[in-house]
């Protein structure tokens, strides 16, 4: 795992079956990454730009105009920023949900213009419409 997390940022992300897990802390070569742990059934992000850290200080960016991941989903960041029905929202590790938040969401959650550092995701299957494009 990468200690520089990745940036994606989108139009749109809807998240169904979403569970909070709590806040994690992940092995990289440099020591840990402290991140939040969200897992849920599918995760669909439109208009998908992810901008990936690479040596010397470079960075690759990825577009796509929409990204499904689906089947045991699990999505670790370390910080994630958007709207959330019109309300800014901003979770990281140090700030993961106001007291009285549900830890599990029944219906699909929708977050418009988020940010999120990246640090890890996993699922059994991942599409891209248009296909993943390099930009330089």
């Amino acid at each position: 795992m990468a200690a520089t997390p990745s940036t994606l940022t989108a139009a749109t992300i809807t998240m169904t079956g979403l569970r909070f897990d709590g806040v994690v802390d992940l092995p990289t070569n440099g020591g840990t990454v402290t991140a939040l742990k969200l897992t849920m059934d599918r995760v669909v992000t439109d208009d998908v730009l992810l901008r990936s850290s690479m040596p010397t200080d470079r960075t690759m960016p990825l577009t796509t105009d929409r990204l499904t991941i689906q089947g045991d989903v699990a999505l670790y960041a370390t910080r994630i920023v958007g709207q959330l029905l019109g309300i800014e929202i901003e979770l990281t590790p140090h700030q993961p949900l106001p007291d009285g938040i549900s830890t599990k969401v029944p219906n699909p959650i929708t977050v418009t213009e988020p940010a999120i550092d990246l640090a890890f995701v996993t699922g059994n299957m991942l599409t891209a419409r248009q296909r993943l494009k390099a930009r330089r």
